[in-house]
């Protein structure tokens, strides 16, 4: 199988990829290397990878990278609210736009498999009492999960008997990763407890959910062997566990002794849901194995071993970097 990863040298995309090659799967990665090419330059050792440097608004470069392809995993997209609120129009273009343009010509070029990836911050500010499912009503309250949701409406709209799509909403994702990032909560958490001994927590008592990044690669490949019946026109959640904000803050306590924490007044993060993991593994099988503690614990062990020289440097966040 020939599998296309977008967005493949970003965090996730950098860990995907690098699975998908030791199990022996073609891969050719779409990316327009926003944030350098660092993270996968080792993958050109491979004989069954394949770099194509392209813009996801570019129909000419798409469809010709879309050649041969038998699976497509979309994860590139503007991430983030910081850096989506910087440019809307943009975002719109990338997250929905590229989306739709993907999506079209693949389906055009009989692409057997389309594997969208999406987010739990659709669900927004939800009844965190009740874990919500894939059913549940979405609330986006930021620009960037509303374009995520109108991606999934349209890709979702396409799928067909010979066209199998199928949506995953991601958790939020902590742990290391070839193209790290530290801008999300769990990541950002340890990394500045570890250089000021202390948590900086909007509403502490918040919900959300968490997964590993190496359990998202693991569920994406669930989807990519799944028979197509199992997948078409299904929604997934990626979720591990839901944790309130002041348990990710109490974590890093016990792993940094001495870190205080300091409760934010003001944040544009409003976000407040638990999310059920349970369709996945009813209908896949699928169960994330490894924990927030052990991700926690292996981004300490890389920071106290000096493995990141400025950890606050731009290239570990989604902010900061040119405009595209």
């Amino acid at each position: 199988m020939r599998i296309l990863v977008t967005g493949g040298a970003g965090y996730i995309g950098s860990t995907l990829t690098r699975k998908l090659l030791q199990m022996g799967y073609n891969v050719a990665v779409f990316d327009n290397l926003l944030f350098g090419g660092e993270a996968i330059i080792d993958l050109f050792q491979y004989k069954n990878f394949k770099l194509i440097h392209g813009d996801i608004r570019n129909k000419q470069q798409v469809n010709k990278a879309l050649q041969n392809i038998d699976c497509v995993v979309h994860l590139a997209a503007l991430v983030g609210d910081p850096q989506c609120d910087i440019n809307p129009k943009i975002t719109t273009e990338v997250n929905y736009k590229g989306a739709k343009i993907l999506c079209d010509f693949s389906k055009i070029s009989s692409v057997k498999r389309f594997i969208q990836i999406s987010t739990c911050s659709n669900y927004g500010i939800s009844d965190t009492e009740h874990p919500a499912t894939e059913e549940s009503v979405l609330h986006p309250i930021s620009h960037y999960a509303k374009t995520k949701v109108a991606a999934e409406k349209y890709v979702l709209k396409q799928t067909g008997v010979n066209f199998p799509v199928c949506v995953l909403r991601l958790a939020t994702v902590y742990g290391l990763s070839p193209r790290m990032r530290f801008d999300l909560l769990v990541n950002e958490f340890v990394r500045d407890a570890f250089l000021t001994k202390k948590v900086f927590i909007y509403q502490p008592k918040a919900f959300r959910s968490f997964v590993h990044v190496l359990d998202v690669a693991s569920a994406i490949i669930a989807c990519i062997s799944a028979p197509k019946n199992k997948i078409n026109g299904q929604i997934f959640n990626v979720v591990n566990k839901n944790y309130q904000k002041q348990d990710i803050a109490d974590f890093v306590k016990k792993y940094i002794p001495g870190c205080r924490e300091e409760v934010l007044i003001e944040s544009s993060d409003r976000r407040d849901y638990n999310v059920s993991n349970k369709k996945i593994k009813k209908v896949l099988g699928f169960k994330a194995k490894i924990s927030l503690e052990t991700g926690m614990k292996e981004i300490l062990v890389a920071l106290q071993s000096d493995t990141f020289k400025n950890p606050k440097d731009y290239r570990y966040t989604n902010v900061g970097w040119p405009k595209i």
